[in-house]
Formats: C-alpha cells, structure tokens, sequence
C-alpha cells in the first residue's frame, strides 16, 4: 500500500487506498453498510469508476465519479438528503476501461433505518365496470410482487377507489377484476 487519501465529493466520502496498477477493469464486488442512514459503500476498482443509484431497482443515476488511475479499494459514504423518507435504496458500481469498455458490480440493495415515520402513501385506481359486481384490486410494485389486494363491491359504470393499505410512494400497476373478468391495468403512482 502507497498511499491514502480522502476526497470529499458533493455529499460523499471516498476513501481509498491504492497502489499503481495498470490491470485492465475488472467487475467490482460491492458491499454495504448503514448507519444513521448513511450508507458506506466498500469495493475494489482499478479504473475509473461511477457510482449509481436507484429507489426503484431500475434507471440508476450517477452520484459520483472518480477517475482512478491508481486502483484500490474504495470507501464511499452516501448521506444525501435524497436518502430521507426511502425505505430502500439500489447502487452498483460502473467501471470503465481505458479502452472504453465498461462493465457493472452486482446490485446491492440497501434497507434504509429512516428515523423519522413516514406518512402512508395513498394511489388512486379508475375504471369502468359493464355492471354491478365483485372487484379485486391487484397492485404489483416494479418487481411484480403483490403489494395490496382490495375487495369493493363496484358500480356499473365508472369507479374510483382509494388505496392505502401498505404502500410506500413510488409507481405500481394496479390491475382491476370485476366478476373474475379483468377490466383494467393501469400504472398508478402512490404519493
């Protein structure tokens, strides 16, 4: 080990300890921790590298970027006030070769220790039912697990029903039986 240093980005704390390496990039392993909802991320790089994150499982941003000549293994600590309120955060690791090749850590999902208590979140379902009936609404998060059912008796005509139960904010599909007969799937957003 040649050397260490702490490079304060935005947010975020890397920490590194490194020796010169010329190898080319190698898939990272990524690890985390949290502590007082700050996440510690821990990985090894030898390219440049991004970090990025996500509160849905898929379209990651970018938090920080280092350009890593040296190679080493990383600290990165993510206190950001997005963080505040979640329940789960995704990161990864993207590393790029100096050829341009890049290639992608697992995703490690991180549960959050929010302290503060977190309002439920409420989604809206419309539809229309041909007639008076039996109605179960389905809805699914991003990852296709079953969040909340709900029975009502529907209306013939158009319906508009609240849900609460068990929601966080974030986007579900909701999908609408009415007698067995599926008369709606719609993407609903729980604010």
């Amino acid at each position: 080990m040649k050397n260490l240093t702490t490079t304060i980005i935005a947010l975020f704390t890397i920490t590194s300890s490194f020796a010169n390496n010329t190898t080319p990039a190698a898939k990272a392993s990524l690890s985390a921790t949290v502590n007082n909802n700050t996440v510690t991320l821990s990985f090894a790089s030898n390219s440049n590298f991004q970090i990025e994150r996500s509160f849905y499982s898929n379209e990651f941003t970018t938090i920080a970027t280092v350009n890593n000549t040296f190679g080493g293994n990383f600290n990165i600590n993510d206190n950001a006030a997005e963080l505040n309120g979640r329940k789960v955060a995704y990161y990864r690791v993207k590393t790029t070769n100096a050829d341009g090749t890049v290639s992608y850590s697992n995703t490690t999902i991180v549960t959050l220790n929010n302290n503060e208590t977190a309002a439920a979140a409420t989604a809206s379902v419309k539809f229309n039912a041909a007639n008076n009936g039996n109605a179960t609404i389905t809805v699914k998060n991003a990852a296709g697990k079953t969040i909340a059912v709900k029975n009502i008796i529907a209306a013939k005509g158009a319906n508009a029903v609240e849900l609460t139960n068990g929601l966080a904010k974030g986007f579900y599909t909701a999908t609408v039986s009415v007698n067995g007969v599926t008369v709606a799937t719609e993407k609903v957003i729980a604010e």
